[in-house]
């Protein structure tokens, strides 16, 4: 009876030693959100504030996502927090001055930031 009493407790403070693998102490490590180079296609005569779009960002980690504007062409465009990019307010675009323009946008898990080059075309509208 000792003998089984003692494997009893041999075999719990073995596998109370080795049950906990030192993975299971390890901090989780954020994964950067990504975001490719996007396209969007506007119309010279769009008004002011008018939506473009809406950027396209993932997450692995399901953080929730937020954009900001790191670079922006003479101040044309605006991005909200949730993405949508649209021509700001007092500006226009003009197809015969330029036929393009590229702006970087940012986008942020909380914890790490990735950006990408948006292109908007202008439509020329005769």
């Amino acid at each position: 009876m000792k003998h089984i009493k003692k494997a009893i407790t041999l075999l719990g403070v073995v596998l109370v030693l080795f049950g906990c693998s030192k993975d299971d102490d390890a901090p989780v490590q954020n994964v950067a959100p990504q975001i490719a180079n996007q396209e969007f296609s506007i119309s010279e005569n769009v008004e002011e504030g008018a939506s473009i779009g809406t950027l396209v960002a993932t997450d692995v980690d399901e953080d929730q996502l937020t954009y900001s504007m790191t670079t922006n062409d003479n101040d044309l465009f605006a991005v909200t927090d949730a993405g949508v990019l649209s021509l700001a307010t007092g500006k226009t675009v003009n197809y015969d001055i330029a036929q393009s323009h590229i702006i970087t946008v940012a986008v942020s898990d909380g914890t790490d930031i990735s950006s990408a080059a948006i292109t908007i075309n202008v439509i020329d509208e005769k």
